[in-house]
């Protein structure tokens, strides 16, 4: 099981954390949201993740600013044209470097 680590985050208000928690609960790849220490983990489920789960994903950790390197793993054969052969992309460099 895939586990995404969320370190350190600041939200701007209540209501930006309810946004936070209400976006990753929509998320089908996810699992379980436990948190630990003063990190939030994300176990997400077995399955291939969509590409409207990985493009909420991209910009979740955008947003939050999380360290966006840990989605490369995510990178699959079917997703590998836009995710990781678009360098172009704003995500490109943070993702993979």
């Amino acid at each position: 099981m895939t586990v995404l680590v969320c370190e350190s985050l600041s939200f701007l208000s209540e209501g930006d954390e309810i946004a936070f928690f209400n976006w990753l609960n929509s998320l089908e790849c996810i699992s379980q949201i436990k948190g630990v220490n003063n990190e939030i983990q994300l176990h997400l489920t077995d399955s291939e993740i969509s590409y409207d789960n990985l493009r909420d994903l991209i910009a979740i950790f955008t947003r939050y600013d999380v360290n966006m390197s840990q989605l490369s793993q995510l990178q699959t054969d079917e997703n590998r044209d836009w995710f990781y052969d678009n360098k172009l992309a704003f995500w490109h460099k943070d993702v993979f470097g």
